[in-house]
């Protein structure tokens, strides 16, 4: 691609004396510590056991980003293999200081999603133009009209439609499954944006357990990885 990131200013292009620098290296150094990450797991998981909770995974779904389409194709195989509850919201884009860039953190998604797709087994077609608004909204209305079981069995069902730009079949699927007014609609984005906010992140396409993001599919193996030690895994040994 040949857009350039503008210098949005700030700290992100700043660059500290050499203090601040080793300052900054010690504060990473010990909030990545395996022993910290390990000591947070078990605090979390004794928690979770103490409460006599499921395995709560959140899902958090943007409708116009290319990560989100390929993290809802992982859904429902997700769902099937581990023994979790998988809770899923609707979001908003990053907004502010988090999204100095929003179309072009939109065009990129887009771009990524589609070189990235094959790579896992999944499909996203070549999408340089932003999405139809219309295809949008009815997309948002149908997955908002969803409890969390139905939307992991038809938001990459609906995605696709949207995505390749079937308006008939994205009405036909909103006939089929129904769709939230607009007040609703915008009550599901606001309620998952918010939850979003609380557990301090700003994206879309994010998986949240146990006190950690995972991002979409680039970082699924890690949450999948986490599970199979705690013996969620209804297919041990297989691949």
């Amino acid at each position: 691609m040949t857009e350039q990131f503008q210098d949005q200013g700030g700290a992100a292009s700043s660059d500290p004396n050499p203090l601040a620098r080793w300052l900054m290296s010690k504060v990473m150094t010990q909030v990545v510590s395996p022993a910290r990450q390990l000591k947070a797991r078990k605090k979390a998981e004794s928690k979770r056991i103490k409460a006599g909770l499921p395995h709560v995974v959140e899902y958090f779904h943007q409708v116009d980003d290319g990560y989100s389409h390929l993290a809802a194709q992982i859904l429902a195989p997700l769902a099937a293999r581990y023994d979790i509850e998988l809770v899923c919201h609707l979001v908003t884009g990053p907004v502010d200081k988090n999204a100095p860039e929003p179309d072009l953190l939109l065009r990129l998604s887009r771009y990524d999603a589609f070189h990235v797709a094959s790579e896992y087994g999944l499909h996203f077609p070549q999408h340089d133009a932003p999405l139809p608004a219309q295809l949008c909204s009815l997309a948002t209305a149908i997955l908002a009209a969803q409890d969390s079981a139905g939307f992991i069995e038809c938001a990459a069902e609906v995605g696709h439609a949207m995505w390749t730009g079937d308006e008939g079949g994205l009405e036909a699927l909103a006939e089929k499954l129904g769709v939230a007014d607009t007040a609703e609609a915008e009550s599901r984005l606001a309620e998952g944006t918010a939850r979003r906010t609380a557990l301090k992140h700003y994206s879309g396409a994010m998986l949240f357990y146990g006190g950690e993001w995972y991002w979409g599919v680039d970082r699924l193996y890690h949450l999948e990885q986490r599970l199979a030690e705690l013996g969620a895994d209804k297919q041990a040994g297989e691949p």
